[in-house]
């Protein structure tokens, strides 16, 4: 991520993993502190850490970082029902 901002790549859109835990993040706090400096929309990948961070733990947080969107999978139709209404309240 600091590459691609010092690069002067010129990107329209940034798509990263991004959760609290910091699962299939290099550095969590580094980069956290990079996104700052993003001047583009990002969604977040990998919010929910594969499934091994609760969607009411993972939705809120990165909710905050003020990301334009997020990308979710789900594997059942509970775990739909119970991402997607956390979801849509968070990100309407």
């Amino acid at each position: 991520l600091r590459f691609l901002i010092d690069s002067g790549c010129d990107y329209e859109i940034l798509m990263m993993p991004l959760n609290p835990r910091g699962i299939m993040v290099p550095n969590l706090p580094e980069t956290l502190e990079a996104v700052k400096k993003v001047k583009c929309p990002i969604i977040a990948k990998k919010t929910l850490g594969a499934g091994r961070i609760p969607p009411g733990e993972a939705l809120p947080w990165v909710a905050e970082l003020g990301v334009a969107g997020i990308a979710l999978g789900v594997a059942s139709e509970e775990e739909a029902k119970e991402t997607f209404t956390l979801a849509l309240g968070l990100f309407r």
